[in-house]
């Protein structure tokens, strides 16, 4: 079995800390108002507050009066705590204003096309890919049964390909599927940010593009459909960022 490689990056990437304001404050259910409470009073400023999930919180302080460098930075660590906020991640500016489009509902997103794999359109190669294609789910079965292994296709997923980038991905579960929608994608690729919309079957992730073939193992027993927006442009993945964990986000 190959190992995934990964070329050296650019110094000038090792030196680009993702700048901007947009934080994910991780907190248990109860710690939420004080961790959230205790952010609005560091920033002294107009801030915008978004539930993401049970266990952590989209702060998104762009007009906050403080910058956020890594000196000022430190002031936030009076919020660090077991009873308000467990974790405050740094993540890119993108990350705010995706999910301020998301829940507005805006006109570019109804007129945007989706780009949906389900079990009966399956994308092939690494997904989301540069280049868009897909197959039938029966072609997919009789590419499976000549290579002996639902795990192998026509391509060698020890070729995957290490992105430099994520991107935005929706998805949709079932009833009561929620939790082990998002455990799925956490455990089959990189995820770096969640939102569940608890009013209906829907939310999305900020996600590494991973082979199609390994996340059809989260379709359609965990996550309905998956998508994202044909004409989305990628981010590149910041240095340092770190990964969502199970965790992370206890929806039971």
């Amino acid at each position: 079995m190959k190992a995934e490689k990964y070329s050296k990056p650019l110094l000038s990437k090792l030196q680009d800390t993702f700048g901007g304001s947009c934080l994910v404050l991780y907190h248990t259910e109860a710690g939420r108002p004080p961790c959230v409470d205790c952010m609005k009073e560091v920033c002294s400023g107009t801030t915008k507050f978004y539930i993401s999930t049970r266990s952590s919180s989209l702060f998104d302080a762009s007009n906050c009066d403080n910058e956020f460098s890594p000196h000022s930075f430190e002031k936030l660590l009076q919020c660090h705590h077991s009873l308000r906020c467990v974790r405050i991640q740094k993540v890119p500016n993108n990350v705010c204003s995706h999910h301020q489009t998301f829940v507005s509902k805006s006109t570019w997103m109804k007129r945007a096309k989706l780009n949906i794999f389900t079990i009966n359109r399956i994308p092939v190669g690494v997904w989301p890919p540069e280049i868009h294609s897909f197959v039938s789910k029966q072609d997919l079965e009789t590419s499976q049964r000549s290579s002996g292994s639902p795990l192998e296709s026509t391509f060698d997923l020890q070729t995957w390909p290490s992105s430099g980038n994520i991107v935005w991905v929706q998805f949709e579960h079932a009833d009561f599927q929620a939790f082990d929608c998002v455990r799925c994608l956490i455990g089959h690729t990189e995820v770096f940010f969640v939102y569940k919309d608890h009013l209906t079957h829907y939310g999305y992730v900020w996600m590494r593009p991973a082979p199609a073939q390994i996340l059809s193992l989260c379709i359609p027993r965990s996550c309905s459909s998956l998508a994202y927006f044909q004409d989305q442009r990628q981010i590149a993945l910041p240095v340092g960022l770190r990964q969502v964990t199970r965790d992370d986000v206890p929806f039971s």
